[in-house]
């Protein structure tokens, strides 16, 4: 039995379609675990989601529209290798201020970890607090293990580029900024 199915990349509800560019195929685990975790969210309501609580703090993601993109990268550019004094400062500002209002949001009891570095990415191994969070407990320990489903322990530009590649709307370019 063939277990990988259609994903709409911008939802239906939200004014997708059912053509080749905007369905990915994808193992029905992994769509069950991305609608745990992001349902049919427009794709910035998706990149607060990842920005906090579950991504690198090293890290942010930039969201973009495919046409701003091109306009201020090129048809040649690679989103995964824009390096953070090209991004607007303006536009870096804004998703790092979303992220510290999500965070502020969050602050209820906490039940379950998550290390927003996977482990083996850690050059020594010790403990570093401020690359754990923990998950609140209304969101616990199902859509952690649902990020997992999804993304399993890839570093940020590999989740940026399942992003662009098969998760979200074909409209928007996801873009890894090191900060």
């Amino acid at each position: 039995m063939n277990d990988e199915v259609p994903h709409y990349r911008k939802p239906l509800k939200l004014g997708g379609d059912k053509s080749k560019k905007n369905t990915s195929w994808v193992n029905l685990n992994k769509k069950k675990a991305w609608y745990i975790n992001f349902g049919n969210k427009d794709p910035l309501q998706v990149i607060d989601e990842i920005n906090e609580p579950f991504l690198d703090l090293l890290y942010i993601l930039i969201l973009m529209t495919k046409e701003d993109f091109l306009k201020e990268y090129g048809k040649d550019a690679n989103p995964l290798s824009i390096e953070k004094d090209r991004i607007d400062p303006d536009i870096l500002q804004d998703f790092i201020k979303r992220r510290e209002a999500k965070s502020d949001e969050e602050a209820e009891p906490k039940s379950t970890k998550h290390h927003r570095r996977p482990r083996y990415l850690f050059k020594e191994v010790k403990k570093e607090r401020r690359h754990n969070n923990n998950i609140s407990k209304k969101r616990c320990a199902k859509k952690h293990s649902a990020w997992h489903c999804i993304f399993d322990v890839k570093d940020v530009p590999e989740i940026a580029d399942d992003l662009n590649t098969i998760w979200l709307d074909p409209e928007y370019i996801v873009i890894p900024v090191k900060l």
